[in-house]
């Protein structure tokens, strides 16, 4: 449980109003706009468990600044950008320079941010009995099921289906 301020709890009631009128209204990209409100529910609900640390100082370096972009980016763009060159490229840097500079910042690799958004968004999408494992895998833009499952069972130590099972 995560006890709310009166009128943080009202925001997010709100927020769930706005989700079920939409639900109900038929519209022609209904999926798409359920979707993203879907999303900003998220990460309301997300900052109030995380809240955004304080404004970076004016002083920040710009290793700093580019780190935070990048993960930014990949929040933003896991599902079709896996390769830290689409990054660095997005970001005018090269790879190995936006790998050393998210490393140093975050303690973490810029393929390991990348992986865990994939294998994030993969565990939450095989919760969903419906889809099949190629659904998932289409969904995340692997070439096949075999591949995403290397990447899973690489990732994770299970394959998906054993996920699944284990829950």
């Amino acid at each position: 449980m995560l006890p709310l301020l009166p009128e943080e709890a009202a925001g997010i009631a709100a927020s769930f109003r706005f989700l079920q009128q939409k639900y109900h209204t038929p519209h022609p990209e209904r999926d798409n706009i359920l979707k993203s409100i879907l999303n900003s529910l998220l990460y309301e609900i997300g900052d109030l468990y995380c809240p955004a640390a304080a404004p970076r100082p004016t002083g920040a370096t710009r290793g700093q600044v580019l780190a935070t972009q990048f993960r930014q980016l990949v929040q933003a763009h896991y599902r079709s950008a896996r390769s830290v060159s689409q990054y660095a490229a997005i970001l005018c840097v090269t790879p190995k320079h936006l790998t050393a500079l998210v490393k140093q910042a975050t303690g973490r690799t810029a393929s390991d941010w990348i992986a865990d958004a994939v294998v994030l968004e993969a565990k939450a999408l095989l919760q969903t009995p419906a889809l099949s494992i190629q659904q998932v895998a289409a969904s995340l833009q692997f070439a096949d099921q075999f591949a995403f499952s290397r990447f899973f069972k690489k990732s994770t130590g299970l394959s998906p289906t054993a996920y699944r099972q284990v829950g």
